[in-house]
């Protein structure tokens, strides 16, 4: 299963906006889009037939960038989202 462009463009933005956020140190204002990016994205999944290990492998890096939100490590949650999730979402 792969991604529509159009919805590969909206979660680009949408990432672009959280990761802008974060790099900037707003860092309420990126957890409140990560967190709708994230509502969205678990909805999305869970509708549609993705293969097990493509799966596998974007539940890793939301682990990941939970982790790092978590150190507050913020630069490293923009970096995960911009440089591997969208990557493997298309």
């Amino acid at each position: 299963m792969t991604i529509s462009s159009d919805n590969i463009d909206l979660l680009d933005a949408k990432i672009a906006g959280i990761c802008y956020s974060f790099y900037r140190y707003e860092i309420n204002t990126g957890m409140l889009r990560l967190n709708d990016l994230i509502i969205e994205l678990s909805d999305y999944l869970s509708k549609k037939d993705m293969e097990e290990g493509k799966l596998i492998e974007i539940n890793q890096l939301l682990e990941l960038v939970q982790q790092a939100v978590e150190n507050k490590d913020y630069l490293i949650a923009a970096d995960v989202l911009k440089y591997e999730l969208i990557v493997r979402m298309q």
